[in-house]
């Protein structure tokens, strides 16, 4: 009779799991939405809807790919739906954190950005004799179960700390990753690389590090995390950096190099990491602008990185667009592109386009030391 109650309720538990997921979805697809141009995604399983960051209006898009139906959710203060010509915040990373359930949204002020742009083509300056990182920042934390913010986190007072700490200031705080053991978010900011820490619960905002030699210049660029680390790109040492987030009180960078990089290739300015689950934390997807997404392994937590291969951003549906991010569904992979518009308006545009690349990515991953087969 304990065996039968027992395996009874372990068939409730069972079945309740698996109707909780969300449906297989695989295909590269279509979102039909006016002046989208997203510039970050993240997957909540739990609600089973894609989150993206229009990044000229400010708003955060809402995609049921079942349906193909879109919802738009404004920020308060942030978002100006409705127009693409908006210019004091960009929209910018979106990431689900599974602990809260919640999503956060980096809005990243839009003059750190275009002040160091080229008038002539809109590339990166060299000298960053223009750069302009005075403008506000914040983090929003959305409830997709209730559609409402739970908090928007104003980054001044830790840029404040940072200028009296540093004399330099601090900008463009683009995207973020949470500890699952805290629940603690750390945002990056890219023009001075610093780190603010969120704190789970309050959300209160402070200055968690400084670097000790200073650059203006484009440096991180995407976060993750794994257990209690956090690792980044950084576009100024050209590699990775961890921290180890239990050395809360005095956090130290470890530098990571990119292990057998082609002669031909060197990763340029990251606009993302991502994790795929189905690799367990071995593997991960650089976002490289103009070339693709770089796929890269490591067997020892990140305290190495090996270059596995590149997956190019060459399909003529990109249409100039460059690689910003990348996000699963289940065991299907995605990469979404940017168009980024260095004069605004931004051209009037419905359709954009979200590549499945999860062939491509197990094809570079198989037969390679971090092979989970």
């Amino acid at each position: 009779m304990a065996f039968t109650t027992f395996f009874y309720m372990l068939l409730i538990l069972s079945t309740t799991y698996v109707s909780a997921r969300c449906p297989e979805f695989s295909g590269s697809f279509i979102i039909q939405q006016d002046d989208l141009y997203p510039e970050s995604a993240a997957w909540d399983p739990t609600t089973c809807r894609l989150y993206l960051s229009s990044m000229y209006n400010s708003t955060l898009a809402i995609y049921n790919p079942y349906t193909k139906s879109v919802d738009i959710a404004n920020l308060p203060g942030i978002s100006h739906p409705g127009t693409a010509t908006y210019t004091e915040y960009h929209l910018d990373g979106v990431d689900y954190d599974a602990k809260s359930g919640y999503v956060y949204v980096a809005a990243s002020s839009a003059s750190a950005f275009t002040s160091i742009l080229k008038e002539e083509d809109g590339t990166l300056a060299t000298d960053y004799s223009n750069a302009n990182y005075t403008g506000p920042n914040h983090v929003v934390v959305f409830d997709p179960h209730t559609q409402r913010v739970v908090a928007d986190v104003d980054t001044s007072a830790a840029q404040r700390e940072y200028h009296r700490i540093t004399g330099h200031l601090t900008n463009a705080f683009q995207d973020m990753a949470e500890i699952q053991s805290t629940g603690d978010s750390y945002a990056i900011a890219t023009f001075g690389n610093s780190i603010v820490k969120i704190s789970s619960g309050s959300y209160d905002a402070r200055l968690w590090y400084a670097p000790s030699h200073y650059n203006k210049t484009y440096g991180f660029g995407g976060i993750v995390s794994i257990g209690d680390k956090l690792v980044i790109s950084d576009a100024i040492s050209g590699g990775l950096v961890t921290f180890d987030t239990q050395h809360d009180h005095k956090p130290h960078p470890t530098y990571v190099p990119l292990q057998n990089l082609p002669s031909d290739y060197r990763p340029g300015n990251a606009d993302g990491l991502y994790l795929p689950q189905k690799y367990g934390g071995k593997v991960l997807l650089w976002s490289d602008d103009y070339n693709g997404t770089s796929v890269y392994g490591s067997d020892d937590g990140w305290t190495s990185a090996h270059f596995l291969g590149l997956i190019l951003n060459d399909d003529p549906k990109i249409e100039g667009g460059l690689t910003t991010d990348s996000f699963d569904i289940g065991d299907s992979i995605f990469i979404l592109t940017q168009e980024f518009a260095f004069t605004l308006p931004a051209p009037k545009k419905h359709n954009f386009i979200f590549f499945d690349i999860t062939a491509e990515v197990d094809e570079v991953v198989k037969g390679s030391f971090v092979d989970r087969e």
